[in-house]
């Protein structure tokens, strides 16, 4: 079986790492800046053309980690990401941030 896309949490990266690299597939992550672990990324297969779309990452890392791209098609892009909260984050802004997130106009 070959996936498109694979969403991965807890990458626990703090720079870029060969040693996770998958043949054919592009990775993609955020770091979490305020605290040992977390983080999220995307393997991105090399047969699809996509680009970053940080303007849809959660930029506090005490509500949320998450990475988004946007995969181009010829017949309409379609948005991909993965999100994670750490279970000691705020569930209450996390909700109110994820439902803007949802009303974005893409």
């Amino acid at each position: 079986m070959q996936f498109s896309i694979i969403g991965i949490t807890e990458t626990w990266l703090k720079e870029s790492s060969h040693l996770v690299d998958i043949d054919g597939y592009t990775f993609i992550h955020n770091r979490c800046n305020n605290r040992r672990g977390g983080g999220t990324g995307l393997y991105i297969s090399n047969n699809l053309q996509f680009k970053l779309r940080p303007d849809l990452t959660f930029d506090d890392d005490t509500t949320a980690e998450s990475t988004f791209i946007e995969i181009i098609k010829p017949r309409g892009n379609t948005i991909v990401g993965v999100v994670y909260r750490a279970p000691d984050h705020n569930i209450d802004v996390f909700l109110k941030n994820y439902n803007e997130l949802s009303y974005t106009n893409l």
